[in-house]
């Protein structure tokens, strides 16, 4: 989150939607494996959630809002 809101201050959004998409995708099985618990968990994370939420709601796009909240 610390990072994505670092890419928010220097006005990079595109940057920090990217981040917080890449840390929210559904790990596959065989990367599961792989990851620490802590990792594993990271994608039902309610703070980076929120965070990609405002971030998708903030210049207006219906769209992208409603599916970042399904």
């Amino acid at each position: 989150a610390e990072y994505a809101e670092l890419e928010l201050r220097h006005q990079h959004p595109a940057q920090a939607r990217a981040l917080l998409l890449r840390a929210l995708a559904v790990p596959t099985a065989r990367k599961a494996a792989a990851l620490s618990e802590p990792q594993h968990r990271l994608h039902k994370s309610t703070r980076l959630w929120g965070l990609l939420a405002d971030l998708e709601e903030s210049p207006g796009d219906l769209p992208a809002a409603r599916a970042v909240y399904e």
